[in-house]
């Protein structure tokens, strides 16, 4: 379980001119509408319907009913669960005891008094499938399910573009089920889950962001959430790692250090998409800020030191991964989006200090991370070797011999499982820098191959290949089927395998 600090100070500092500048590129939702019309059955006390919509799909629902027999003398009441994939079901929300919160769980209990009857559920859904438990209607007569409508919501409007790759059809597979898991994630921002957290994380958006460019092209939304994160800092002119929008534009009182590193990497990746000079320069001062207050907690090493037990660096889900090595090769990384950045604006200053800073961080990891006499980096008081720490090595430029770490990263078996798309999108990314073309093929067979395999419609928030209904939250219920970070290796198909 994670270890959530609550800030015993957090005041909100709004950004108001940036955050009017936000609202004028919210898009308009592109609604559209899948209709079922199931086999009649005669449901009533303790019978079900399983409605199978054929794909994963983001929005509302609609179902009408009508009863069969003698006129209802009692009310029709339900038991509904929705699911975006079918394993769902053979769990019970009864049984679900995680940390994570249990209203997460899409499930409800309907009473309908009057039938025939039509009822628009007021709640947005993520799902493929929809099982329909009567718990009662009365003796005297059943129910029958007309019609169902899911009115589909998404703010993506390009159509997917499909490209050719020699044949290969796992690949083409991985690409149309990227594109449709961003698509389903595109709201009024980036959400990194439209079921669960349905809100804006910064990392996430991050690959969002680089898979949109690959894909639909569409920089507007990108804009959008750069603007939004800016505008709404908190205490030092932090920038928070997640964003709510309703029922006010508001920032989560939770600080990565790695995803806030990161707003510099997502601004200079934007501006190198868009050419849009005004939006890098206006929104550089609250990117270079992230580095002014991350840059306080250095200490007598000319490091980022550990804080084992707190929710402060991301890295990738798993209880026993320390992270204090990826986050000073993450901190390296970003210090050369920021040498970009200055260089690309002309601040001089800014370039020479960025580099300076990094030379002497690159210099500190070096001498205090690496393991000659195993021949990796290690982290934390324990010295731990993970494959995590050596994907932030290698991506930040760090090691004297890249392409010997980067031979040896898939044969290293120790340390923590990697668990999420987020952090096997980095490791492709590490692999393809340094020429492994082969086995970075191999991760994405095993990987996304793997949730296709078990019949993935979107790729998944997390993946266990041994054990695919695993999750790091005490039950699959709550996992996320749908999430944004998981479609990041769109970006590396189209770059290395066409």
């Amino acid at each position: 379980m994670a270890s959530f600090t609550i800030l015993e100070e957090f005041v909100v500092k709004k950004q108001d001119k940036l955050l009017e500048i936000a609202e004028t590129y919210k898009p308009v939702l592109n609604h559209s509408s899948k209709v079922i019309k199931p086999d009649e059955k005669h449901l009533g006390r303790g019978d079900s319907q399983l409605i199978d919509f054929g794909n994963h799909y983001v929005g509302y629902i609609t179902l009408i009913f009508r009863s069969i027999g003698s006129h209802p003398d009692a009310p029709l009441s339900l038991n509904l669960r929705f699911a975006e994939r079918s394993e769902e079901f053979e769990y019970k929300s009864e049984d679900y005891h995680g940390w994570l919160s249990k209203s997460w769980i899409q499930e409800e209990v309907l009473h309908v008094d009057v039938l025939p009857a039509v009822v628009k559920l007021p709640r947005r859904y993520a799902m493929r499938y929809l099982e329909i438990n009567v718990i009662d209607t009365s003796p005297k007569y059943k129910v029958i399910v007309d019609e169902v409508t899911f009115e589909t919501v998404t703010s993506a409007t390009a159509r997917m573009v499909m490209p050719e790759y020699n044949g290969d059809v796992l690949l083409q597979k991985v690409d149309k089920v990227c594109q449709h898991t961003l698509a389903n994630c595109m709201q009024d921002v980036y959400e990194d889950g439209p079921k669960r957290d349905r809100r804006m994380w910064l990392g996430d958006l991050r690959i969002q962001a680089l898979a949109n460019y690959a894909s639909f092209k569409d920089a507007t939304l990108v804009k959008r959430s750069l603007y939004l994160f800016a505008g709404l800092l908190f205490n030092d002119q932090q920038i928070s790692s997640c964003i709510f929008t309703e029922p006010t534009l508001e920032p989560d009182d939770t600080y990565l250090y790695d995803y806030a590193l990161q707003f510099m990497s997502t601004l200079v990746e934007y501006y190198e998409f868009t050419s849009d000079m005004k939006t890098l320069k206006e929104l550089y001062p609250y990117a270079k800020a992230q580095f002014d207050y991350i840059y306080k907690q250095v200490d007598e090493r000319g490091l980022l030191p550990d804080k084992e037990g707190e929710f402060w660096c991301f890295v990738d889900w798993g209880e026993d991964l320390n992270k204090e090595a990826s986050a000073n090769a993450i901190l390296a990384y970003c210090l050369s989006d920021a040498i970009r950045a200055s260089e690309i604006l002309g601040y001089t200053e800014d370039r020479q200090s960025y580099t300076e800073m990094r030379e002497t961080l690159v210099e500190a990891i070096s001498n205090y991370f690496w393991n000659e006499q195993r021949g990796y980096y290690h982290s934390g008081s324990m010295k731990q070797i993970s494959k995590h720490t050596q994907i932030w090595m290698l991506l930040a430029g760090i090691p004297k011999d890249p392409s010997r770490l980067a031979e040896r990263l898939t044969t290293l078996h120790e340390g923590p499982e990697m668990v999420t798309p987020y952090i096997y999108y980095y490791l492709l990314t590490a692999l393809l820098m340094y020429g492994r073309k082969e086995e970075a093929y191999s991760i994405i067979k095993q990987y996304w191959g793997g949730m296709l395999e078990i019949g993935a419609d979107t790729f998944f928030e997390v993946f266990y290949p041994n054990d695919p209904q695993g999750s790091p939250y005490g039950s699959c219920l709550v996992n996320s089927y749908c999430h944004a970070w998981s479609c990041g290796v769109i970006v590396l198909l189209r770059k290395y395998y066409m």
